[in-house]
């Protein structure tokens, strides 16, 4: 939901399901220190949404608090902006290089990685839509860095299979007795390029469009059945 008033968001803090983390989407680092002294002063657990500077992250650990990063904040910057044309907007915005480059020197900090996922259309993106699809690409751009020696494959099991499920209480997350058999099996090696009319997203495009990738989803297993192998879904 998009809150603006200060009194309706203190309400939500003080009586939404003590159970569960409220996951934030807050731009910029002022309205972050406000969730932040707010989710202190409730006692309340918040995950914050697509962080896009070291600030940010450093304000939202300082509570206790989870964050996640998305990918596109990881690996584009306001330098894309005039490849990318009326296909960049996106909320939280693009950030500089020196922004981008403090996701990296933070990668310890970050608790999860998640994609964002707004799989507007072209005609969405014409008329000023913002929002990137990213769920195709995300693996493999995360496994792509691994070939490239910037993250290790227990990072990216953590941030996007074991952290995610601790952090939001999934019975999911690990290769364990008594968990739901949720897995994918990769091809690290797999080299492909990105397509968007080849993707399976219903709107066509990736900001990611003509990039070579090594790392590729080769079977999913959901609740133990195969659901997708080599290219087929099932």
């Amino acid at each position: 939901m998009k809150i603006n008033d200060e009194n309706i968001i203190k309400k939500h803090f003080e009586n939404f399901d003590k159970n569960k983390p409220i996951v934030i989407h807050a731009e910029g680092q002022q309205l972050i220190e406000k969730i932040a002294a707010l989710a202190k002063k409730t006692k309340r657990k918040i995950h914050l949404a697509h962080a896009t500077t070291a600030k940010e992250i450093e304000t939202i650990k300082a509570i206790g608090a989870s964050v996640e990063v998305t990918p596109h904040h990881l690996f584009l910057s306001k330098k894309h902006e005039e490849k990318l044309g009326k296909l960049a907007p996106v909320k939280p915005p693009l950030r500089d290089e020196t922004s981008r480059k403090s996701l990296w020197q933070n990668l310890d900090k970050i608790d999860c990685i998640a994609t964002d996922h707004a799989p507007h259309s072209l005609e969405d993106k014409e008329n000023g839509a913002y929002g990137y699809p990213g769920l195709e690409t995300s693996l493999a751009l995360m496994l792509d860095a691994y070939n490239k020696r910037l993250l290790t494959l227990s990072w990216i099991v953590e941030r996007m299979a074991t952290n995610p499920a601790r952090v939001f209480g999934l019975n999911c997350g690990e290769i364990a007795t008594g968990k739901k058999a949720d897995l994918i099996i990769v091809d690290v090696k797999g080299e492909w390029r990105v397509n968007g009319e080849e993707l399976e997203t219903k709107c066509k495009w990736s900001p990611f469009d003509g990039q070579m990738l090594k790392g590729r989803v080769k079977t999913v297993i959901r609740n133990g059945k195969v659901v997708y192998e080599n290219e087929e879904f099932y």
